[in-house]
């Protein structure tokens, strides 16, 4: 005969574990809750105490856990016996679960809505540079850009929701969704390295050393040009991937001179820059002190940087290092400042500045136009949680790559009477005509695909 055994209730278990203590079975009992295992407990409080500047709000009680209010029943000191005179017991603390978790939940909730309340209060006007434009496979056209937010952090995960693109100059043009919006990071990097040589010989030591680690990380089709400023500007090394030359130029360097033409060394290195092949440009520049020396003012060498729509990044070293000359510098041209103390902090602020300038996107829109082989403008305008922004460029619309095969003829082949000729065409964008000629001499000209020809050969001499 199979016999089973009745087994206890999980929840049996528990209570006779510790957690509630195991009632007596009998009628008496029948539907009564567990008595609390602290006597001091008082029905329906928490034992959170919620003082004086929370009051009884459940949040505050939540964050300042402690004994609860209100008489408690002293515990027996260990052992048995009485309390020691003039001793304290610790308070006991209880938290009931039952309760707890739902207190948690809402203060969870309260406080991640304050905080997603402080960012978008904090957010400020994203930054929208065009890096590059390719237009060879018009009617597509691919543009570069880089996008930063106030403080010149790149801004990730953006789509073609947050793009719209604008054909023309004329406010009445329509705006519409770009084809795709991608992440560009692996384009190459064409960066000019700016060193201030009128640096303390520490300093100048220390930016050696991170710019030497920095070429280490640079991708195989990336390029660095170097210019070194202090009285004068100079052009130590224009834009060459050769990382051993580049080493060279860094090791040589000496602190030289006795002031500082920041300013000038900007714009001159702005302009080297703007004279990189395609892709994406930027301007790294490293001193201890702002501009005292040179004629041309900070709105100058900024109005040229946005002009040619290249980022400046600074790093600023020491205390003469005017953190809101060069934030001024930095958060208008699209790029961002590290100012430090330490000169030991220069590596880590080095690799910081190459992944920002390394953040950009690809966007890539379909054009309306005819491939007329003219310059036509374009805008890209940005919609971030931050506000917006917008950033013009310009792109060709030639027909781009062209495949022609020629049906009905072959190399040598001698004619006579009528010829029906067909021209496959295989173009990137719409073709509108083919003109057959003969010795540079037009035939026909053909308007309708697939641009077939029935050439009377009789006609030509």
């Amino acid at each position: 005969m199979l016999r089973t055994r009745p087994r206890p209730h999980p929840l049996s278990q528990r209570r006779a574990g510790g957690l509630f203590p195991a009632l007596p079975s009998g009628p008496q009992t029948a539907g009564r809750r567990p008595p609390h295992p602290d006597p001091g407990h008082r029905a329906g409080s928490l034992p959170w105490r919620t003082g004086q500047r929370g009051g009884d709000d459940p949040l505050f009680a939540i964050l300042s856990p402690s004994a609860a209010p209100g008489r408690r029943r002293e515990p027996p000191a260990p052992g048995g016996g009485r309390r020691p005179i003039g001793g304290k017991m610790p308070a006991k603390r209880t938290i009931w679960p039952s309760r707890l978790p739902l207190y948690g939940l809402i203060a969870a909730a309260l406080l991640l809505l304050l905080a997603i309340r402080v960012m978008a209060q904090n957010s400020g006007p994203p930054t929208l540079l065009i890096t590059g434009v390719e237009s060879q496979d018009f009617p597509q056209v691919t543009v570069h850009v880089a996008v930063a937010d106030e403080n010149g952090l790149p801004i990730v995960g953006l789509t073609e929701d947050n793009v719209q693109v604008q054909e023309g100059e004329s406010p009445g043009d329509s705006w519409r969704r770009p084809l795709a919006v991608v992440d560009d990071s692996r384009q190459p990097l064409y960066l000019v390295l700016a060193m201030d040589l009128s640096t303390p010989a520490k300093y100048l030591a220390e930016s050696k050393k991170a710019a030497l680690a920095f070429l280490d990380t640079l991708g195989p089709e990336d390029q660095v040009a170097i210019l070194a400023f202090y009285n004068q500007v100079q052009v130590l090394q224009d834009f060459t991937g050769d990382r051993a030359a580049l080493k060279a130029v860094i090791e040589g360097l000496q602190v030289t001179g006795d002031r500082t033409t920041l300013n000038a060394a900007a714009a001159q290195a702005v302009e080297l820059a703007n004279s990189a092949p395609p892709g994406r440009k930027a301007v790294l520049m490293v001193t201890n002190i702002v501009d005292n020396i040179g004629d041309l003012s900070l709105d100058q060498a900024v109005a040229q940087a946005q002009a040619a729509q290249v980022p400046i990044y600074t790093i600023g070293i020491g205390p003469k290092a005017q953190a809101n000359i060069h934030r001024d510098l930095t958060s208008r041209t699209g790029g961002h400042a590290f100012v430090v103390s330490d000169p030991a902090q220069v590596g880590i602020n080095f690799q910081r500045a190459g992944v920002m300038m390394r953040q950009g996107y690809k966007i890539t829109f379909l054009s309306t136009l005819t491939a007329d082989g003219a310059t036509h403008p374009f805008t890209l305008r940005l919609t971030y949680p931050g506000g917006e922004a917008q950033s013009g460029g310009r792109f060709r619309a030639v027909l781009g790559r062209v495949s022609l095969a020629l049906e009905g003829l072959s190399e040598g082949q001698t004619v006579w009477g009528t010829v029906s000729l067909t021209c496959r065409v295989t173009a990137s964008a719409p073709v509108t005509q083919v003109a057959y000629l003969l010795d540079d001499e037009t035939v026909a000209l053909v308007a309708e695909p697939p641009f077939r020809l029935d050439w009377d050969s009789r006609t030509t001499s």
